[in-house]
């Protein structure tokens, strides 16, 4: 870990970066902050790649399927921009080394540690190949030793640098001691096969300090991966056979990633420490050396209130989705912002479907909200689902594509930073109190587009739920990552007047901690609605998302906002 230079930037997208992590021949990696203060490893991409539009197609296609992937042994793609003037792409951040370094500041690993270690890869490489991915890159500098365990990083994304106009027609794409012979022949097909002999040669590093073909010159290493026998001198008798099966020519005699798991994790140490104690206390200062929070935030914003010149990326907002507040006690100790939705690209002006004034219906077992009854976690009997804040006016959003209830008291503007770049396109949120820690409790009613990754290629009505899947998923994992229960009590096709299509998702969110730690709001539901305003073009669709916590008197105000929706 570096400190920044002079000219790096300050920020990429609404993360604010704090430390060089490393570089490749992708672009840099820095470690940054979300807007809700996690920290996050930020890879910019080279401009060169940028002024090329195969790679950023590609990298769009590639990021939307790395988004996917989940799973103990990855780190997850939670933010891109392959739009950007440089791509951008941002990861989970996990302390620790990476096998690389490890190995090269404490020498080879215990034979049962690189069991674990091959049972973890092996887990990740399944994860990565049950998206439709194949990583293409394995090799030690993209395996993170964690405290808990490894993790695999840059699934996937090595495709999109394939011919780019920066790379020559036949080029290899890779990294060439860890290739297999499939990709050193350049084939234009590789399969799942070529990540199990890229592992096989991981782990032969990892036993001895060296890949099994050599490092240099780099022509000869590529003529006795596809012609020699690798070199497996100092692989321990019980995992050489493995080693060497999985580092067979042909992909057809490699074992499937399912039977290296089971191979490795008979031997693998079930432990918590299961790196060597010098690892471990390697682990610690790395995780030390992340840059302190940033001082929390006032907790509120002025409806008035614009980002100052030159200092955008210090104003986020102060007011959370629901129950989010709860998480910026934790993780940032101070406020969150929402940032889950694009600044106005992708977004579209008049002309879209007529409709008439009332919104749309959902499965009649939920209603429009679907509102849950019963007792809160608290026990004490929630508000009444009819009950209602009183319609003003409308909240009018071109960039959606649609307009709805703007609502009177409690409810409020909310601009300022909530629309600024980044953000929101319009809306409103509800402020609960009291507040905890200088965070401000809200629900909230507010509208945009997605983001590009979320679109992804959209190309119709017919594609509303997989969009919809991917906002709420983000929603919930970057936003709500504090324990909790999860429910869904609707999820499918919403039907609108004039023939216009959307999509509800709706998910009830608990909390068992919050009553230990003195929040207001126990639990929140969240509504995300979909509407394919955009016709025949293909356009993005609008989406509307709607959080409203227990602790809001006006529980009925979830269902009014969502059946109020109008598409001009």
């Amino acid at each position: 870990m570096e400190p920044l230079r002079d000219d790096d930037p300050a920020a990429v997208g609404p993360y604010a970066l704090t430390a060089r992590l490393g570089g490749g021949g992708m672009g840099q990696v820095f470690l940054g902050r979300s807007p809700g203060g996690r920290p996050v490893a930020v890879k910019l991409i080279r401009a060169e790649y940028a002024a090329d539009g195969g790679f950023r197609r590609r990298f769009a296609a590639e990021v939307a399927a790395a988004r996917r992937v989940g799973g103990f042994y990855t780190a997850q793609v939670v933010d891109a921009d392959p739009h950007a003037d440089r791509p951008w792409l941002v990861t989970a951040y996990v302390p620790g080394p990476s096998l690389q370094d490890a190995v090269a500041d404490h020498g080879p690993l215990p034979v049962r540690t690189v069991r674990t270690l091959g049972a973890g890869l092996a887990e990740g490489l399944a994860a990565v190949h049950a998206c439709g991915l194949v990583h293409r890159d394995l090799k030690p500098g993209n395996v993170i030793l964690a405290a808990d365990g490894p993790r695999v990083i840059d699934f996937g994304i090595v495709r999109a640098l394939e011919d780019t106009s920066g790379t020559a027609t036949g080029a290899i794409v890779g990294t060439v001691a860890y290739m297999a012979p499939e990709q050193a022949r350049g084939d234009r097909e590789i399969r799942p096969p070529a990540d199990v002999f890229a592992l096989g040669s991981v782990l032969a590093f990892a036993a001895t300090g060296e890949p099994p073909f050599g490092r240099t010159p780099p022509a000869a290493v590529m003529y006795r991966i596809l012609h020699a026998d690798p070199d497996l001198t100092g692989v321990p008798g019980d995992l050489r056979d493995l080693v060497a099966a999985c580092l067979a020519k042909d992909p057809g005699d490699r074992p499937a990633v399912a039977d290296v798991l089971a191979a490795c994790a008979a031997g693998a140490d079930a432990g918590e420490r299961w790196l060597p104690d010098p690892v471990h206390a390697q682990i610690a200062r790395l995780d030390d050396a992340v840059p302190p929070h940033p001082p929390p935030l006032p907790p509120t914003v002025p409806d008035d209130a614009a980002p100052a010149p030159g200092r955008r990326t210090a104003r986020r907002a102060a007011i959370v989705l629901g129950a989010v507040a709860a998480v910026a006690v934790l993780v940032a100790g101070g406020a969150v912002a929402a940032g889950l939705l694009a600044d106005g690209s992708g977004g579209r002006g008049p002309g879209a479907a007529a409709s008439s004034p009332s919104g749309p219906s959902a499965s009649p077992d939920t209603g429009a909200g679907g509102a849950p009854s019963g007792p809160t976690p608290s026990g004490t009997p929630p508000a009444s689902p009819g009950t209602t804040s009183e319609a003003v006016g409308r909240v009018h959003d071109d960039r959606a594509g649609f307009s709805y209830a703007r609502l009177g008291a409690p409810w409020i503007d909310a601009g300022g930073a909530w629309t600024g770049p980044g953000m929101f396109t319009a809306g409103q949120i509800a402020p609960i109190g009291p507040e905890r820690n200088g965070v401000g409790f809200n629900a909230t009613s507010v509208s945009g587009v997605p983001r590009p990754v979320e679109i992804g290629d959209y190309a119709g009505p017919d594609d509303l739920g997989t969009v919809a899947a991917r906002v709420k998923t983000r929603i919930v994992r970057e936003m709500f990552n504090i324990p909790h229960t999860e429910a869904s009590p609707h999820s499918g096709p919403a039907e609108l007047p004039g023939g216009v299509r959307g999509w509800l998702e709706q998910v009830r969110l608990d909390f068992p901690q919050a009553a230990a730690n003195g929040w207001p709001v126990r639990s929140t539901t969240l509504a995300i609605l979909l509407v394919d305003t955009g016709g025949a073009d293909g356009g993005p669709p609008g989406l509307l998302l709607v959080s409203v916590p227990d602790a809001l008197p006006t529980q009925g105000d979830l269902e009014q906002v969502l059946g109020s929706v109008q598409v001009p």
